[in-house]
């Protein structure tokens, strides 16, 4: 059985170690970043990419995400991944521009549908 402070040393150093993994990555000077709440790391920022939207997840620049099983998708919302939908998730609103459909604009099927008939009122 382990002693508490085996426990305790194994969970320091899993933490330093991770700590340190984190603070090794920033992003390149192209990439937008936003404060992250929450366990993001010792950076505490995360990377957007040109769709406002967290680069690792986005869907448009990186289309094998909605294949990884790993990532769960709103089907509500055109099947974007869930920790981008705004409309299902408000607190999100804070870290991402949003449109009038609560959604990321480059992921708003109606919006996109909007633009791609010409509409230029919004």
């Amino acid at each position: 059985m382990s002693s508490p402070l085996r426990i305790l040393a194994s969970f320091t150093l899993l933490t330093a170690a991770i700590a340190a993994s984190v603070a090794g990555c920033s992003p390149s000077s192209s990439e937008k970043t936003v404060s992250q709440g929450g366990n993001i790391g010792a950076a505490g920022q995360i990377a957007l990419c040109k769709h406002e939207v967290a680069e690792k997840l986005c869907p448009i620049c990186h289309p094998e995400v909605l294949q990884d099983p790993s990532i769960l998708l709103c089907k509500e919302h055109g099947n974007i991944p869930e920790d981008l939908c705004t409309a299902c998730h408000p607190e999100l609103k804070a870290k991402y521009k949003t449109c009038e459909h609560e959604l990321p604009p480059a992921l708003c099927a109606a919006c996109k549908a909007k633009n791609a008939g010409g509409d230029k009122s919004k």
